[in-house]
């Protein structure tokens, strides 16, 4: 087994994510990062994403989505939701935790200077 995996903690939640293209199913790390965790799976529950493209593709990089459909006709909707009070909710960094292989989903922030999380997430290709 690759020393990236036996690392990795135990994920104990998924999602599965009806595409044109297919299901995709994620998998979550609810105990290491419970806000990001507990917003995605709310975000879904409640239909937030319906209809939702995925916006940005960079080969070799990552898929990036979240956006719902109903906000692109809204073009001053780029602070994202959050199911937290504020909105936002800041990033939960986990020493186990690294984006270095295909097929992991986090959330995106809205800059690098603002580490707070919203609605869009990401998925490493």
């Amino acid at each position: 087994m690759s020393n990236v995996y036996s690392m990795e903690p135990r994920t104990n939640g998924k999602v599965n994510i009806n595409t044109t293209h297919g299901i995709l199913s994620v998998e979550l790390w609810g105990k290491e990062c419970p806000l990001a965790s507990r917003n995605f799976v709310q975000l879904c529950l409640e239909g937030y994403y319906d209809q939702s493209p995925f916006h940005r593709l960079v080969p070799g990089f990552c898929l990036q989505g979240g956006k719902p459909a109903k906000s692109y006709k809204d073009e001053d909707d780029e602070n994202g939701s959050a199911v937290f009070q504020n909105g936002r909710f800041a990033v939960e960094i986990h020493s186990r935790l690294k984006f270095s292989r295909r097929g992991l989903l986090g959330m995106a922030s809205i800059n690098k200077n603002d580490l707070k999380m919203y609605d869009r997430f990401m998925i490493c290709l």
